[in-house]
């Protein structure tokens, strides 16, 4: 055996390396990215020690497992990241169907600025020449889309032949991001009550069949009446189709509360839109859905 040989000694650079490097499996590169380069300096003292340092092999398995332990740090960050980076495109698809059912808010006001009512859910097919669409085909020209409205024939039903080619021409502010529907079908609808289901003076939703509502007929308060509604994508409709969500006060949450994960979004009379919790008194929110009913609101 060689004196050089005889006195070698283990790179101190070399242990470290490996150290870290098997540590980096849990502290991923806040240690890999250390047992990297103490690995590539202990090659290095180890080469110009001309034979007094051995530990390559040390140095070598501290370069590997550092790779490896930064690698792993990928998934890792990714999986920890990903709810964060849910929220964040959750919160932004809640930002822009608030937006959307904002501008229909505003369209709606428009028409009722300019025909003294909003426009009719649903008309009734007697009453001519009213049309016979649905109110998001009404709201059209407030919308800055009479190219489209000028299309539709307004004396037939929706399912006509010459208005089921309008369906797939749907407007953007209809598409509710929240969820991915069929081409031509929207989550945003109002809240209605049927004259069949109506009894008496029980208090009745925003609009009502076959009827013209406007501001003076909200005696609750535009700010305590929901005037706008993204359903769930079950409940989901055709734009053009004069069909919305029937309210029912003996369950006022049907429907609602899938789209926004526990909330739903309700847009009232004044214009303004919120989220309403899942878990909201069913007194509370009746009262917010009736128009004429006199009841108490807390916000």
């Amino acid at each position: 055996m060689s004196k050089s040989a005889k006195y070698q000694v283990n790179s101190g650079k070399a242990i470290t390396s490996m150290i870290l490097g098997v540590c980096s499996f849990i502290c991923m590169f806040l240690t890999g990215i250390v047992a990297i380069i103490m690995g590539i300096l202990a090659l290095k003292e180890i080469k110009n020690s001309k034979g007094r340092m051995k530990g390559d092999a040390f140095a070598v398995i501290g370069i590997i497992a550092g790779v490896l332990g930064c690698l792993w740090t990928i998934p890792v960050l990714i999986a920890m990241l990903l709810p964060a980076v849910q929220q964040v495109r959750s919160a932004a698809r809640s930002v822009t169907s608030q937006n959307n059912m904002r501008q229909l808010s505003l369209a709606m006001h428009n028409h009722e600025s300019a025909f003294m009512h909003f426009p009719i859910p649903m008309p009734n097919p007697a009453d001519q020449p009213v049309s016979q669409l649905s109110w998001r085909v009404q709201i059209l020209p407030f919308l800055e889309r009479n190219d489209l409205y000028d299309r539709f024939h307004h004396n037939e039903p929706w399912d006509s032949p010459h208005n089921l080619e309008l369906v797939a021409e749907m407007p953007e502010v209809f598409v509710a991001p929240s969820h991915n529907l069929p081409p031509g079908e929207t989550l945003y609808v109002v809240p209605i009550s049927l004259q069949q289901n109506m009894q008496g003076a029980r208090p009745e939703a925003t609009f009502v069949e076959h009827q013209k509502t406007s501001f003076g007929t909200v005696s609750d308060g535009s700010a305590n009446t929901i005037f706008i509604l993204e359903v769930d994508p079950a409940a989901a409709v055709i734009w053009t189709k004069p069909e919305d969500w029937v309210y029912d006060p003996n369950n006022p949450m049907r429907s609602l509360g899938n789209a926004q994960r526990g909330k739903f979004l309700a847009g009232f009379v004044d214009g303004s839109v919120t989220q309403i919790d899942n878990f909201i008194a069913p007194t509370t929110l009746n009262a917010m859905f009736t128009r004429n009913g006199g009841e108490p609101i807390q916000r």
